[in-house]
């Protein structure tokens, strides 16, 4: 029995309406231990802490060009 394409989509990952895509890296396991660290000191999820990181490189590297 062949799959649809809706049938094989993940529900939105946020509890709103916004659709969501992942991004991702292979990196040295010292970010992953550094990411873990900071989630427990500050409480904030990964996924918080990784969209903070990337607005503060968008805005860094790409200025009033990028939209949020």
């Amino acid at each position: 029995m062949r799959q649809t394409r809706q049938s094989r989509e993940r529900p939105y990952a946020d509890a709103g309406t916004e659709k969501t895509v992942l991004v991702g890296a292979n990196l040295p396991p010292a970010y992953a231990r550094n990411l873990a660290y900071l989630h427990a000191e500050t409480g904030r999820s990964k996924k918080q802490l990784l969209q903070e990181a990337l607005d503060m490189l968008f805005t860094a590297k790409g200025g009033a060009g990028i939209k949020f």
